[in-house]
Parts: structure tokens; sequence; C-alpha cells
């Protein structure tokens, strides 16, 4: 009886630490993409108050996500001078104004 009772408290503290480690892993994976998704926010910052002269600094994170994976056509984390000029022709012909400030 005592070798099944610690037998069952060997299984119960490993069933604790496995969901543990599990709960850790989720935890780091989130606080990674959060941080993947702020690099990718300011990269975009950056290009556009530089290369647009476009000014971002009152768009939300998610506002900033959301144009950059429009422009990110090939989803590889990074927005080429024809993605991008692309997308603005597009907008252009939709009478949306992409002129530079």
């Amino acid at each position: 009886s005592t070798g099944a009772k610690s037998a069952e408290e060997q299984s119960k503290s490993d069933a604790e630490a496995e969901a543990k480690a599990k709960a850790e892993a989720a935890a780091k994976a989130e606080a990674d993409e959060v941080r993947r998704k702020e690099a990718l926010a300011e990269r975009l910052r950056r290009m556009l108050q530089g290369d647009l002269n476009v000014a971002v600094e009152e768009a939300d994170e998610s506002q900033v996500q959301r144009v950059f994976t429009k422009l990110d056509r090939d989803s590889d984390g990074r927005i080429t001078r024809d993605e991008l000029q692309t997308q603005l022709r597009r907008w252009e012909r939709a009478g949306i104004d992409v002129s530079a400030a």
C-alpha cells in the first residue's frame, strides 16, 4: 500500500512538473511572439518615417502590424521595395493619397 501510494504521489508530482513546464513554455512562446511583433512594428515605423516620411507615432501596434502584413506579400518578415511599390500603386488606383508629406 505504501509503495502504491508512493508511486501515485510520484506520478502526480511528474504530472504537475510536466504541466508547469508546458505553461512556462507557452508563456515564453507568447513573450517571444510579442517581441517579434514589436520588432516588426518598429522596423515598419522606421521604414515609413525614414523612407516615406509618414508619421506613425500615433498608430497602435495592431494597426502597424496589419499594414506590415498587407505590405509583406511573401510573408518573409521583410518588406521589399517591390512589395511596397506594388501596394502603393494599388492604393493610388483606389484613390488613396500616398504622396510623401
